[in-house]
């Protein structure tokens, strides 16, 4: 008995019922898993990102306050440089703190107090009476002296009158009192517009707190309300736990106060700052994906199981579907044949020996000749003979490899003979009888080709002008790698190519030039496309830095986005070389001119001081022979002899001053003789061991055979005693004296070395003005070093200084060498008794005739005295009866000069003793052309009148 059709259908039916509803179940469960967990993923997601976007927030403003912080100790660390006695350079400190405000573009302004708060820089309003003692920063850091940089709660500006949160640091006065402070204020918009910066999605907040809570600033920054004012305390009670409970990051989901949205927040303390940072993004915003998941899935979970009830459905209707097929290809076929037909390609079939089997209408199209001429016959004779052997190889390992591939370009002969290019795309196919064949697309490529082949003569032309530049040429992408150069780019940087394309061009430029060229690429290259030329240095592989003038040109792709930039760049080493050279020589001629203005300088000066020593020659002459007379009948011990011991002494000083005067003035020598610089030096140096180089180790380094010197051996010993005694003041402390003497080319060097403190350029630049001294009240005239340049420049010599700060000071004497040698020594016959002398003294100054007159009366001579030339003349032409002649050089009227010769014509055995201030030339010559003359320098004591009338009156003793 057969079963009923229905109970057999329904088992099947049921059974599929049954698998649908449990597949059913399962997809759905599946989805609704898959919704839970995704939804916890995108919660733990927000957390992370709310922490990094706080951890980013508290990077970026720690940086702007450590950058603060630094300008602060930057512009207090000038303070203190740039004071002096008198205050502060103003105009030199405000370009300083104008400088240093553009490195913060965040703060308003750079603010310096005094210690009582009233403004010294940063006065907006030029009140001098602004002042800042009243605001929390003054008042926190004056009383706290071992605060750092201190960060204010917000409070309104004084002078901008907005919101700001002041940054400030203390500074001292030099002895470690309360000086003021060094304030930046920062406006709170400024804090907002940077969290803005910072990506929390529509709905998310950044909010910007003080260490105890109270709001600075939050961005968004909806209209002002009870929660949300700068300084407001009324955060969310999960906040406040955080603060209270000291904890410097959390994550907590919460309602705002503000507006009532919920969102997940990270909490995060600013690292060393009285700041807290809250990010929250807005559960809206990071659930926002999961909801479209969700939706999508639901969506998914409905057409999956859409699909299992369509499944029993679609079974059905399978048969349909072989009828749909066979009707798909039947038009599928037309479609190609079409295709094929009208197709501007050529489609073609080769067979395994490479014979056409089938070509498109398009071959004819292309070549000239209709395809039929094609079939049977290989593709050998149709291709260019140079491509035969590639198309070959291509044709082969498509035949046995059976992947699709494409072939190397290829040309194709037309009718009239000419060549096209073509490039094919093939596959291998089996035919009907199941033998291998070859079927392929062959595109028309004649025209990439041209310009292919313009576009590599364009390139070699512009590679053959690129490598034979004379300047250097570089580009660099936008991250700054060069990517390419020319031959003189590489061999101006002295680097192998291959290290060059490892480096940017920050690596070959030295630190100094990085914020300038900065500057230069964002304002000029990236704003306009070029920039204009500028200067730099480059790094060479061998270190050498060299200098470079450059001009900068952005490159852009099609759509007019940077790619790079080029520069072309000229090395200018010369250039700057001979700049180097100008300058030396402009100094060269500066220097000359000042020396020039130098000897006008002193010349004029030795004037006045040669009239003015010769009158003050008088008065202490006088003092200093009356006062000698006094102390040798004064007893010794006695208060009298102490009084005139005094006076001598400063009237020995007075004329250690005057004869200083007189040296200086002098323009010849008064002394002229041939000299060992050797011996002199020998001779001072032994005097100088007895006196003054107690704490100073001496160092001689004297050249043998040196030649001798024409000159003046007292002025030459004053002058280096002068040196020496200088050198050994410059080292209180002890040191090493060194003195050296050296013969070149016609020149005698005498230098004095001394390792004591050195002279900065300033002194250094005045060092032989007259009277100029760095020494204290009464330890020095300033004469010394002016002096010894006269006695140089008398020498027909030069002087030169040397000196650094620290390092010493070397002072060279050069004098001309001369060729002569030193005549033989004479012994000098002794002298006798002075005896009992009738003197003629003729002086034109009254306190000389007095003095005189004493000093020779306590010799034991007579003495007459007159008043002029002309008088000493008629008394002589009268009768009158002397030994000897006192005559004065210096008179009104006839003078002593004139006066010499008329008494030699009256008198002409009559010695003469010639008496000056003034050593001159003409003194010399006097005392050298005439017999029995000889000189008494002013101002003179009792002794050396004496000597002076032994060594001319005394009768020789016979030999």
């Amino acid at each position: 008995m057969n079963p009923n059709p229905h109970q057999t259908s329904s088992a099947p039916g049921t059974l599929l019922l049954l698998v649908a509803l449990a597949a059913s179940l399962l997809v759905g469960g599946l989805g609704l898993r898959n919704l839970n967990a995704r939804r916890g993923d995108a919660t733990k997601l927000a957390e992370v990102q709310s922490r990094n976007l706080a951890q980013a927030i508290d990077r970026n403003l720690t940086g702007i306050l450590e950058r603060i912080d630094l300008v602060l100790s930057t512009v207090i660390g000038e303070l203190g440089r740039n004071r002096n006695a008198a205050g502060f350079d103003r105009a030199r400190m405000a370009a300083f703190i104008a400088t240093e405000e553009a490195l913060v573009p965040e703060a308003v302004a750079i603010r310096v107090t005094d210690a009582q708060g009233r403004v010294l820089f940063g006065n907006a309003t030029g009140d001098p009476s602004a002042s800042l003692a009243t605001i929390e920063s003054f008042r926190y850091l004056k009383d706290h002296p071992e605060a750092g940089q201190f960060l204010e709660k917000p409070a309104i500006g004084v002078f901008t009158k907005q919101w700001v949160v002041r940054s400030a640091r203390r500074y001292n006065l030099p002895d470690g009192r309360f000086g003021g402070i060094v304030v930046m204020p920062m406006l709170v918009e400024n804090f907002r517009r940077r969290l803005a910066g910072f990506d929390v999605g529509p709905n998310g907040t950044i909010t910007l707190r003080d260490v105890d809570g109270g709001l600075i600033t939050r961005h968004p920054m909806p209209p002002e309300g009870p929660n949300n004012r700068i300084g407001d305390h009324s955060p969310a009670p999960e906040l406040r736990e955080i603060i209270r409970a000291g904890l410097p990051e959390a994550t907590y989901f919460t309602r705002t106060p503000f507006d009532g949205v919920p969102r997940s927040y990270a909490a995060r303390k600013i690292q060393g700052r009285p700041l807290r940072v809250g990010v929250g993004l807005a559960e809206q915003d990071y659930l926002a994906q999961w909801r479209r998941g969700r939706n999508m899935t639901v969506i998914v979970i409905g057409a999956s199981l859409l699909g299992i009830w369509l499944l029993v459905a679609l079974l059905w209707v399978a048969w349909r579907r072989q009828l749909g097929v066979t009707m798909a290809l039947q038009a599928s076929e037309e479609r190609f044949r079409t295709y094929v037909e009208q197709s501007s390609d050529v489609i073609f079939t080769l067979d395994s020996e490479g014979r056409f089997q089938f070509v498109s209408p398009a071959w004819g199209r292309h070549f000239g000749y209709p395809a039929s001429e094609v079939i049977g016959k290989p593709f050998v004779p149709f291709v260019h003979p140079e491509d035969v052997k590639p198309c070959a190889e291509y044709l082969g390992e498509v035949l046995t490899s059976g992947r699709s591939a494409t072939s190397p370009p290829y040309r194709v002969r037309r009718m009239d003979g000419s060549w096209l290019w073509f490039r094919a795309n093939g596959t291998r196919l089996l035919t009907e009888e199941g033998a291998l064949g070859f079927m392929g697309v062959a595109h028309d490529i004649s025209e990439r080709k041209r310009a292919e082949e313009a576009l590599r003569e364009s390139e070699v032309r512009y590679r053959s002008l690129f490598n034979s530049m004379s300047d250097a040429f570089a580009t660099v992408d936008m991250q700054g790698r060069i990517i390419s150069f020319n031959p003189a780019f590489r061999d101006l940087l002295a680097r192998p190519e291959g290290e060059i394309t490892r480096l940017t061009y920050e690596d070959i430029t030295p630190a100094r030039w990085h914020v300038c060229e900065g500057e230069i690429i964002r304002e000029q290259v990236m704003q306009r496309g070029y920039s204009e030329v500028y200067e730099k240095e480059y790094l060479r592989g061998d270190g050498r830095l060299v200098p470079v003038e450059l001009k900068v040109f952005l490159s852009r792709d099609g759509a007019g986005n940077p790619l790079g930039m080029n520069a072309i760049i000229r090395d200018i080493s010369e250039r700057k070389q001979a700049e180097v050279e100008r300058r030396k020589a402009q100094e060269e001629a500066r220097r000359l001119e000042e020396q020039v203005v130098q000897a006008q300088k002193m010349e004029s000066l030795g004037s006045l001081a040669g009239g003015v020593a010769h009158d003050m020659n008088n008065v202490i002459g006088a003092i200093l022979g009356l006062a000698s007379v006094e102390a040798g009948e004064a007893p010794q011990g006695s208060v009298r002899r102490e009084r005139m011991d005094t006076i001598i002494q400063a009237c020995q000083r007075g004329g250690s001053l005057l004869k200083g005067l007189l040296g200086f003035a002098r323009k010849g020598l008064a002394d002229a003789r041939l000299l060992d610089l050797n011996i002199l030096v020998r001779d001072q140096v032994a005097l100088l061991e007895r006196t003054t180089l107690q704490k100073v180790q001496l160092d001689m380094d004297l050249e043998s055979d040196l030649p001798m010197v024409k000159g003046d051996p007292s002025a030459l010993s004053n002058a280096l005693m002068n040196l020496c005694v200088n050198a050994v003041d410059a080292m209180p402390e002890g040191g090493t004296l060194r003195l050296r003497t050296r013969h070149k080319e016609g020149w005698v060097r005498l230098e004095v070395e001394d390792s004591g403190s050195g002279m900065p350029p300033e002194v250094l630049a005045r060092a032989l003005d007259p009277f100029f001294t760095t020494k204290a009240q009464g330890k020095g005239t300033g004469l010394g070093l002016s002096t010894t340049y006269s006695t140089v420049k008398a020498h027909q010599g030069r002087m030169e200084l040397l000196s650094q700060p620290g390092a010493g000071t070397t002072v060279s004497i050069l004098v001309p060498a001369s060729a002569e040698a030193l005549p033989p020594v004479e012994i000098s016959p002794s002298q006798g008794e002075q005896k009992i002398l009738r003197i003629l003294v003729v002086d034109d100054d009254e306190l000389i005739q007095i003095a005189l007159g004493s000093l020779l009366e306590t010799l034991g001579h007579s003495a007459t005295t007159v008043s002029s030339a002309e008088e000493a003349l008629a008394a002589l032409a009268g009768g009158l009866e002397v030994d000897c002649v006192i005559l004065d050089m210096n008179m009104p009227g006839l003078g002593g000069a004139a006066a010499l010769p008329k008494i030699r014509a009256l008198r002409p055995g009559l010695p003469i003793l010639l008496a000056t201030g003034r050593a001159d030339q003409t003194a010399m010559d006097l005392v050298s052309d005439s017999a029995q003359v000889l000189l008494l320098p002013k101002p003179f004591t009792l002794q050396d009148l004496r000597s002076s009338l032994m060594a001319l009156t005394s009768t020789p003793v016979p030999a």
